[in-house]
């Protein structure tokens, strides 16, 4: 999906009760350290596009795969808000050029 792995990207991918995508939007593009993120810009296309479920994925330029402790507030923001929306976080993802890892739906 991105091809810039000089800065952090954002991405989240839209999915209808069964899984299957309806759509993805690159919600943030930052520096090499971060991208500021704001739910509200994660969670508005998941209600316009009548998404059941969403994954939330950012890469990180440094190689590093673990969580920053700002990625695991961040999970549990988005966490707390599709909660409330009805909506199933399904995971977080970190990827890097080397590999990817998974921090769950919740960064608890």
């Amino acid at each position: 999906m991105v091809n810039d792995t000089t800065r952090e990207h954002a991405v989240a991918i839209y999915l209808d009760p069964k899984n299957r995508p309806l759509g993805w939007r690159t919600v943030s593009i930052g520096t090499d350290v971060m991208a500021p993120v704001k739910p509200l810009l994660v969670l508005q296309p998941a209600v316009l596009l009548g998404a059941n479920a969403m994954i939330f994925a950012h890469n990180h330029p440094s190689g590093e795969l673990e969580p920053s402790v700002e990625d695991r507030k961040l999970a549990e923001t988005l966490c707390a808000a599709c909660t409330l929306l009805g909506l199933r976080l399904l995971d977080n993802i970190i990827w890097t050029e080397v590999g990817s890892t998974s921090y769950g739906p919740c960064a608890r």
